[in-house]
């Protein structure tokens, strides 16, 4: 979220990356990948295995592109790939609809946003003989977690009364890391903090931040974005910030509830996005869909927003009222839900709600 913020890839980084990628990944010789990630693409060159460069854009998404994908899937000979969750969803309803299987994937990586169980499911039954990783990481961290989806979808999600507190199960951290939980509402960007003091309870939920080799310590020439993503610790260790609110329970999955800079408090109580999120577009005649606060004329809303697959008056009338029913089942706030054409998302890889351009949208709106 926010502007890109130059990485510095050393030589160093992108060694440790690799062989953390290659320690639980590996591939085998004649394997052919299809990265859309770029980064990807540099550790199939250090792996030494045959790449199949994407002809779509993954940044501006086209209803072409999984047609595109398909075929070069099976000109291409393609039997492993790492896709974006847009690419993965996408793909997968596309087979579906059109009776193709994807027989000859035997690997399939997934991370940038999260997956819901239906979108897996989906993916399972076109392409049967795969196992699908669930990748979480980052620009800056790559991987920090992974769990394999039929892994995923045999653990049952853990009884919250506050729904959000759920999130998303990404498995295990990599045994590589060394991590932490802090406060929320911590305030590092002076560097003088010590990381003990600002630690949240075993299990409770707070802001992820990781340390280790494969991960990336500072920025090209933005000192503002290293005050901003990194705590620099006792004897030099740099903890690098996440900015993803989550948790570890007692069997040590991390689960992810949402960003840092979309969590929505109401009273003296925090409330999460990405279980909501999930809920939402898990619905019926629901594309796509976001669940956030705004603050407008001096007052504070909890908005649900989604996109429907056939706009008009009658079905958003439905849909609001299905809508309004699942949240005050789930005990969740809500104060409207606002049906729009397009909600904006990330310019990478078009998988994240771009929260701030949303807001912006809904002030348009005058909501």
């Amino acid at each position: 979220s926010g502007a890109p913020k130059g990485a510095n890839r050393t030589h160093c980084f992108l060694a440790a990356q690799h062989y953390a990628l290659k320690r639980l990944f590996p591939y085998q010789p004649n394997d052919i990948d299809l990265p859309v990630f770029p980064v990807f693409a540099l550790n199939n060159i250090a792996s030494g295995i045959t790449t199949v460069i994407p002809s779509i854009d993954i940044s501006r998404p086209d209803p072409r592109d999984s047609k595109t994908l398909i075929y070069q899937i099976k000109k291409c000979k393609v039997n492993c790939m790492t896709l974006a969750p847009s690419s993965f969803r996408n793909v997968a309803i596309y087979c579906d609809a059109k009776n193709i299987m994807l027989g000859g994937i035997s690997r399939v990586l997934t991370g940038g946003a999260p997956i819901s169980e239906t979108d897996i499911l989906r993916f399972m039954k076109i392409a049967p003989s795969s196992k699908n990783w669930i990748l979480y990481g980052s620009t800056e961290v790559e991987p920090i977690a992974h769990i394999e989806s039929r892994e995923m979808l045999s653990i049952k999600p853990p009884k919250w009364i506050n729904t959000t507190k759920i999130g998303v199960n990404v498995g295990r951290i990599d045994k590589a890391l060394d991590y932490k939980f802090i406060n929320i509402e911590a305030d590092t960007t002076s560097q003088n903090v010590e990381v003990k003091d600002i630690e949240v309870g075993n299990g409770e939920v707070g802001e992820l931040i990781v340390a280790g080799e494969h991960v990336c310590e500072g920025y090209y020439r933005n000192q503002e974005a290293f005050a901003r993503a990194k705590i620099r610790g006792k004897h030099g260790v740099v903890w690098h910030r996440t900015g993803d609110l989550a948790r570890v329970d007692e069997d040590g999955f991390l689960w992810i509830v949402g960003r840092k800079h979309n969590v929505i408090k109401r009273g003296t109580e925090y409330f999460f996005p990405v279980r909501p999120e999930i809920i939402l577009k898990d619905l019926s005649h629901v594309v796509n869909a976001a669940y956030l606060n705004i603050n407008h004329n001096n007052k504070n809303s909890i908005i649900a927003v989604a996109t429907l697959d056939e706009r008009n008056k009658k079905m958003e009338e439905i849909c609001n009222e299905e809508i309004t029913k699942v949240f005050k089942k789930e005990r969740l706030p809500l104060d409207g839900v606002v049906f729009m054409e397009e909600i904006p998302m990330d310019v990478r890889h078009h998988s994240k709600v771009d929260y701030g351009r949303l807001r912006e949208k809904l002030y348009d709106l005058h909501i």
